[in-house]
């Protein structure tokens, strides 16, 4: 047991630190500039996002559910459900956000005007992507937590600033905002990676086997209730 919280404890502190050298980074590259502002605004919202889940807002809410669920349809069928709710309903999310950049930009960051605001929104419409893969992080954490597994998902920082202080340590003054955000959200996506296995196995294989993907409407009745 104390072995396995210096490990949680080692992990976030590499995630915390990772997020340290990215901000590092980036003042060490544009300074205090509109492309800083607009970068620091635009990752308002993963930021956030990410935060609040890794802080068990998901969890504390689903792990109950899942306990109660002792029947490996029932929760075979849970986990289908919410794992595709999740996605669908952070897909539509980000959607929105995408098309409506200019009305967020406008309503976060007010001082924001000219090239600063259109870089803002580029950046913005781009990184609200990382919601669906934040939500899928958030959503396979639920398996590891109810099995008291909590160092792979600790490590989620890591793989979410990972990629982007890699690209802009190499590209230096190279760099571009636009690229920056774009392996932001590829971070996010590795987020989910490591917890995929052990996810699969606690619910029984999403579409596999004996269970059949419950897309019928009896379904979504009966179990949408639990979310």
């Amino acid at each position: 047991m104390f072995s396995a919280s210096l490990w949680l404890a080692a992990a976030t502190f590499a995630g915390l630190a990772l997020g340290l050298i990215r901000e590092i980074l980036l003042v060490q590259l544009w300074g205090a500039s509109g492309v800083t502002d607009a970068l620091v605004l635009a990752l308002f919202v993963p930021d956030a996002v990410r935060i609040a889940l890794a802080a068990g807002l998901l969890a504390a809410a689903a792990v109950p559910i899942w306990r109660v669920l002792d029947e490996p349809v029932r929760r075979h069928q849970w986990a289908a459900i919410q794992t595709l709710n999740g996605l669908l309903m952070s897909a539509i999310v980000a959607t929105l956000l995408s098309q409506t950049a200019g009305l967020w930009v406008d309503l976060l960051g007010p001082g924001l005007a000219g090239n600063r605001h259109a870089l803002a929104v580029r950046l913005f419409a781009i990184l609200v992507w990382t919601l669906p893969w934040l939500s899928l992080h958030g959503l396979l954490s639920v398996f590891h937590q109810a099995s008291q597994r909590f160092l792979l998902q600790g490590l989620g920082a890591v793989f979410f600033s990972g990629p982007c202080v890699l690209y802009l340590a190499i590209m230096n003054i190279n760099a571009q905002p636009e690229s920056f955000a774009n392996w932001v959200v590829v971070g996010s996506a590795l987020m989910a990676v490591p917890l995929l296995p052990h996810a699969w196995r606690r619910a029984g294989g999403l579409g596999r086997g004996s269970y059949p993907l419950p897309m019928s409407a009896p379904y979504i009745n009966e179990f949408g209730r639990y979310w």
